[in-house]
């Protein structure tokens, strides 16, 4: 699915707090760069097609950890804790255990996000 378009050219040209403006507003960016709600829809979209060009097989898909809570962020809710819910029910708190190797399992009917659970090791 590519690396998400920062907007920058080195690393020392990010703002202080830029991850969690970017969290907090889906439409922060900077420059050319893309916002969250850009990178969330360039990964659904790329994600619907291989859910389409597979259906009913299991898939693996990796991504980078901020690009992955993002489209996280399309199929379910968080509430003022930064827990993540699917259905009303908390499956993981993206502020207080989001780690860069987390895995999470998904499951799709139709192309629409029936479960979801994170199968990290503990």
């Amino acid at each position: 699915m590519g690396e998400r378009k920062f907007g920058i050219n080195n690393w020392n040209e990010l703002p202080e707090n830029f991850e969690i403006k970017q969290f907090v507003d889906e439409n922060y960016k900077i420059g050319n760069g893309e916002s969250q709600k850009e990178v969330r829809e360039r990964m659904n979209n790329v994600l619907i097609d291989i859910l389409d060009k597979y259906k009913n097989k299991k898939i693996a898909i990796v991504s980078h950890s901020t690009a992955m809570l993002y489209l996280l962020k399309k199929y379910v809710d968080i509430d003022n804790e930064r827990n993540c819910l699917f259905n009303r029910k908390c499956f993981f708190n993206c502020m207080e255990n989001w780690k860069y190797c987390e895995i999470f399992k998904l499951e799709f009917e139709e192309n629409k996000l029936i479960n979801i659970e994170n199968i990290k090791e503990n």
